[in-house]
């Protein structure tokens, strides 16, 4: 389903997205081709920060269909992913749901800090975003 340059994450998505249902779509962009193939902690990310996405848009969205929109590049040695999301009504508490009461959050801002980067959530147009930044040369 997904041809993101990383086997296992596709893998990963490909699972998420047969486990979704009908009412979720993950729509990847970019590449993971620069990023070492057997990384587990890449695919806890991609693995949290879906699971924080699809737990949000049960919650505050309902049944419609909803896209969950992942972006990955590789840019001067860092790894780059965003997750974003539609929220309806309650965007605040979608917002304090993830950052002070969701496991997959913490275990990801965890990560990102190990490995010399951030983690930063923002919110714009009804979408909330979690995009955090890793040194590749410090993945283990």
């Amino acid at each position: 389903m997904y041809n993101t340059g990383n086997d296992l994450t596709d893998a990963i998505l490909s699972d998420k997205q047969k486990n979704a249902g009908d009412n979720i779509k993950i729509e990847f962009e970019g590449s993971l081709a620069n990023v070492p193939a057997d990384n587990i902690e890449i695919c806890v990310l991609f693995n949290n920060m879906i699971d924080i996405a699809f737990e949000n848009v049960k919650e505050f969205c309902g049944n419609s269909k909803q896209i969950v929109t992942l972006k990955a590049e590789t840019r001067a040695g860092f790894l780059f992913c965003c997750v974003s999301f539609p929220i309806k009504g309650e965007i605040k508490k979608a917002q304090n749901n993830v950052l002070y009461h969701s496991f997959a959050y913490k275990t990801l801002k965890n990560l990102a800090e190990k490995n010399g980067g951030k983690i930063e959530t923002s919110l714009s147009k009804n979408r909330l975003a979690i995009t955090t930044g890793w040194a590749i040369n410090n993945i283990s």
